[in-house]
Protein backbone atom coordinates (compact mmCIF):
# COMPACT_ATOMS: atom_id res chain seq x y z
CA UNK A 1 0.00 0.00 0.00
CA UNK A 2 1.34 3.25 -0.70
CA UNK A 3 1.45 6.61 1.39
CA UNK A 4 -1.26 8.30 -0.09
CA UNK A 5 -3.45 5.46 -0.20
CA UNK A 6 -2.59 4.70 3.53
CA UNK A 7 -3.64 8.69 4.16
CA UNK A 8 -7.42 8.03 1.79
CA UNK A 9 -7.91 5.43 4.24
CA UNK A 10 -6.97 7.20 7.43
CA UNK A 11 -8.90 10.12 5.96
CA UNK A 12 -11.97 7.52 5.21
CA UNK A 13 -11.65 5.87 8.84
CA UNK A 14 -11.21 9.24 10.74
CA UNK A 15 -14.49 9.90 11.76
CA UNK A 16 -15.51 5.94 13.16
CA UNK A 17 -11.97 6.02 14.79
CA UNK A 18 -12.64 9.75 16.18
CA UNK A 19 -16.11 8.64 17.45
CA UNK A 20 -14.51 5.43 19.39
CA UNK A 21 -12.15 7.04 20.78
CA UNK A 22 -14.75 9.62 22.45
CA UNK A 23 -17.21 6.59 22.97
CA UNK A 24 -13.52 5.13 25.32
CA UNK A 25 -12.72 7.95 27.08
CA UNK A 26 -16.47 8.62 28.13
CA UNK A 27 -17.27 5.14 29.27
CA UNK A 28 -13.68 3.80 30.42
CA UNK A 29 -13.23 3.36 34.25
CA UNK A 30 -10.64 5.55 35.66
CA UNK A 31 -8.50 3.67 38.22
CA UNK A 32 -8.06 5.41 41.55
CA UNK A 33 -4.17 6.49 42.55
CA UNK A 34 -3.43 3.76 45.14
CA UNK A 35 -3.07 4.29 48.95
CA UNK A 36 0.04 5.13 50.86
CA UNK A 37 2.61 7.50 51.69
CA UNK A 38 3.79 10.47 48.83
CA UNK A 39 7.57 11.18 51.03
CA UNK A 40 9.48 9.23 52.91
CA UNK A 41 13.19 8.43 53.73
CA UNK A 42 14.20 4.69 53.69
CA UNK A 43 17.57 2.68 54.16
CA UNK A 44 21.16 3.40 54.76
CA UNK A 45 23.84 4.41 53.53
CA UNK A 46 24.65 7.53 50.73
CA UNK A 47 21.80 10.18 50.87
CA UNK A 48 20.10 9.71 47.35
CA UNK A 49 17.04 12.24 46.63
CA UNK A 50 14.04 11.01 44.65
CA UNK A 51 11.65 12.88 42.82
CA UNK A 52 9.08 10.72 40.97
CA UNK A 53 6.73 13.15 39.03
CA UNK A 54 3.85 13.25 36.17
CA UNK A 55 0.85 11.66 35.78
CA UNK A 56 -0.70 8.15 36.25
CA UNK A 57 2.29 5.71 35.98
CA UNK A 58 4.42 7.93 38.44
CA UNK A 59 1.55 8.45 40.99
CA UNK A 60 1.05 4.66 40.99
CA UNK A 61 -2.47 3.98 39.40
CA UNK A 62 -2.82 -0.04 39.16
CA UNK A 63 -0.92 -0.64 41.65
CA UNK A 64 -2.87 -1.87 45.18
CA UNK A 65 0.03 0.48 46.98
CA UNK A 66 2.33 3.09 46.44
CA UNK A 67 4.70 0.55 47.96
CA UNK A 68 4.18 -0.79 44.52
CA UNK A 69 4.08 1.53 42.31
CA UNK A 70 6.81 3.01 40.16
CA UNK A 71 8.41 4.80 43.59
CA UNK A 72 7.80 2.27 46.11
CA UNK A 73 9.93 -0.32 43.74
CA UNK A 74 12.40 2.31 42.82
CA UNK A 75 13.00 3.06 46.79
CA UNK A 76 12.85 -0.60 47.34
CA UNK A 77 16.07 -1.46 45.29
CA UNK A 78 17.93 2.31 46.25
CA UNK A 79 17.80 1.51 49.80
CA UNK A 80 19.50 -1.49 49.86
CA UNK A 81 22.75 0.39 49.83
CA UNK A 82 21.50 3.97 49.97
CA UNK A 83 19.68 6.24 52.23
CA UNK A 84 16.88 7.48 49.86
CA UNK A 85 14.88 10.65 50.57
CA UNK A 86 12.00 10.12 48.29
CA UNK A 87 8.97 12.24 47.16
CA UNK A 88 5.97 11.41 44.52
CA UNK A 89 4.90 14.72 42.65
CA UNK A 90 2.00 12.80 40.24
CA UNK A 91 -1.68 13.41 39.72
CA UNK A 92 -4.03 10.63 37.59
CA UNK A 93 -4.78 12.43 34.49
CA UNK A 94 -2.01 15.02 34.33
CA UNK A 95 -0.52 16.63 31.27
CA UNK A 96 2.22 18.71 30.77
CA UNK A 97 0.92 21.74 31.33
CA UNK A 98 -0.35 20.69 34.51
CA UNK A 99 2.86 19.14 35.90
CA UNK A 100 4.39 22.64 34.94
CA UNK A 101 1.90 24.37 37.39
CA UNK A 102 2.43 21.64 40.10
CA UNK A 103 6.25 21.76 40.38
CA UNK A 104 6.28 25.74 40.06
CA UNK A 105 4.14 25.58 43.18
CA UNK A 106 5.59 23.34 45.33
CA UNK A 107 8.59 24.36 47.52
CA UNK A 108 11.89 24.40 45.85
CA UNK A 109 14.54 21.14 46.32
CA UNK A 110 17.23 19.24 45.05
CA UNK A 111 17.39 15.96 43.59
CA UNK A 112 20.04 13.64 42.60
CA UNK A 113 17.15 11.51 40.38
CA UNK A 114 14.13 12.46 38.65
CA UNK A 115 11.76 10.33 37.16
CA UNK A 116 8.71 11.75 34.50
CA UNK A 117 5.95 10.13 33.82
CA UNK A 118 4.56 11.90 31.33
CA UNK A 119 2.75 12.02 27.64
CA UNK A 120 -0.14 9.86 27.35
CA UNK A 121 -2.62 12.39 28.22
CA UNK A 122 -1.05 15.32 26.07
CA UNK A 123 -1.06 12.85 23.44
CA UNK A 124 -5.21 11.88 23.67
CA UNK A 125 -5.94 15.57 24.58
CA UNK A 126 -3.81 16.67 21.70
CA UNK A 127 -1.94 19.07 23.70
CA UNK A 128 0.52 21.43 21.81
CA UNK A 129 3.86 21.40 22.94
CA UNK A 130 4.81 24.38 25.70
CA UNK A 131 6.02 27.00 24.29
Amino acid sequence: MSDWERLVLLGLLWPLLWLQGRHVRRTAPRMPEPPGHRAGTAGNGSLVRLLVAGDSGAAGVGAASQEQALCGQLVQRLSRKHTVQWWVLAVNGMDSAGLLQLLKNSPSARFDVVVLSMGANDATGLCAPLQ
